[in-house]
């Protein structure tokens, strides 16, 4: 009987665990033919039949319909049925409110096809809106950039003016200083292209005391010229050298350089000249005793006693010019200490002392002193011979050792002047252009 009821459960295609899938609806129909065969539909109390329980002899059995096969009451419903059921009705619901909505929303968004010119009528819309755009943005951007640029330009303009402001109230106060300047600026010219014996005294003092007048006020412009110009910042650029500021700032530095040399240059000048004047004076004075000594030479050999004293008497006018000579040439050393004229005065300390000698000889003669006359004599000549040796070792003219003295003592402060001279003219030409071209 076990083999039967497995033989008849698989021919049937049962499963034993189907509660709750697509094959408990065919238990249910299938208990509903059973049934209607047997003539026992609703007589059991539990409202189904064992499905191990087959009916006395066979009858045809038809296929029920839907109504039969799942007129089923509530009771013959089982739990595990009932939630199958429910989860495959909300299964459905929702597949059909999606198809639903789906639906709605293509027949949103299906459009009607438009015609070719409809299409090209379209896109000239959509290009045209798209240039209305950028066109307003790219104006909106050029009147920002326009307004931005006017505004800096505006502040760029005010502060050239305010630059340039600045800039001439410095060059004002430095055109002060342009007289003076030129006077100092003269006379080292004349030194660079000739020595300075070709200066004269007078007009070189008249330049030393409008410095020595001037210097001060022209130190005061200059002051004033940098502290305008320190109202401007000096420009940090990678050229900061080449701007205007620094220019005005170049100039005064050279300026205050040109005064300073400039200024030393003058007073040398002024003394070397002084002192020039000095020793010309002592080498005249030692030409014109050179000329005394030989005249009363001659007049001692002719023995005399009248002679005698005319030559002693020559010799001492020889002897008062060395003096003065000597005497002029100290001053000359002491107005320019850089002047040695130290070799002039050892010759005329050996003609002084040859002259005495002359004397103490004459002496002699007219005391018929003839022993003495001779011996002062051989001294008289020993001394000139001597004063001949230095005489050899003596330049021509004095203003060789004045020459070399003043060039020796100014040679730094020229150097330093032309130096700062350059730099001027280099700065007052930019300057002067960069005006002419801002005045455009």
């Amino acid at each position: 009987m076990a083999k039967r009821i497995d033989k008849v459960a698989k021919a049937a295609h049962i499963k034993r665990n189907t509660e709750g899938t697509s094959n408990e609806i065919s238990f249910s129909v299938l208990d509903a033919a059973k049934n209607s065969l047997d003539g026992e539909g609703g007589s059991s109390p539990f409202g189904t039949i064992s499905l191990f329980t087959l009916p006395g002899k066979k009858k045809h059995i038809s296929t029920p319909s839907k109504d039969e096969g799942l007129a089923l009451t509530q009771r013959e419903v089982s739990p595990s049925s009932a939630r199958s059921q429910n989860r495959f009705e909300r299964r459905q619901r929702r597949l059909e409110q999606k198809r639903v909505s789906g639906a709605a929303r293509g027949s949103h968004s299906a459009r009607e096809p438009r015609s070719f010119d409809a299409e090209v009528a379209s896109r000239k819309r959509a290009r045209k809106r798209g240039r209305l755009i950028v066109s307003f943005a790219l104006t909106v951007a050029l009147l920002a950039v326009a307004g931005g640029l006017t505004w800096w330009g505006f502040g760029t303009y005010q502060d050239q003016q305010t630059y340039k402001g600045v800039l001439s109230s410095a060059i004002s106060e430095l055109s002060g200083t342009d007289e003076l300047l030129a006077e100092i600026d003269a006379v080292v010219v004349d030194l660079a292209n000739s020595d300075v014996t070709s200066l004269s005294v007078g007009d070189t003092l008249d330049v030393q005391k409008k410095v020595q007048d001037g210097k001060s006020t022209c130190i005061d412009e200059l002051d004033a010229a940098e502290e305008a110009v320190g109202q401007v910042a000096i420009s940090s650029s990678s050229d900061a050298s080449s701007t205007p500021d620094s220019k005005v700032v170049d100039t005064i530095t050279a300026r205050r350089q040109m005064l300073t040399s400039g200024a030393a240059i003058i007073d040398d000048t002024v003394s070397v000249l002084q002192a020039r004047q000095e020793a010309t004076k002592g080498w005249q004075l030692v030409l014109a005793a050179d000329g005394l000594a030989r005249e009363a030479a001659d007049i001692a050999s002719s023995a005399t006693s009248a002679d005698m004293q005319a030559s002693t008497e020559k010799s001492q006018q020889a002897i008062e010019s060395f003096s003065k000579a000597k005497t002029a040439l100290q001053n000359a050393e002491q107005l320019f200490p850089q002047l040695d004229l130290s070799a002039y005065m050892s010759y005329i300390d050996k003609r002084l002392e040859a002259q005495g000698y002359a004397i103490e000889s004459n002496d002699a003669l007219i005391n018929r002193d003839t022993q003495a006359a001779t011996e002062h004599n051989d001294d008289y000549n020993n001394a000139e011979k001597q004063a001949g040796e230095l005489a050899e070792k003596l330049p021509d003219d004095p203003d060789e050792l004045v020459l070399a003295a003043f060039e020796s003592k100014t040679a730094s402060s020229q150097e330093m002047y032309e130096n700062a001279r350059s730099q001027a003219q280099s700065a007052d030409a930019f300057i002067r252009d960069y005006l002419g071209t801002f005045n455009k």
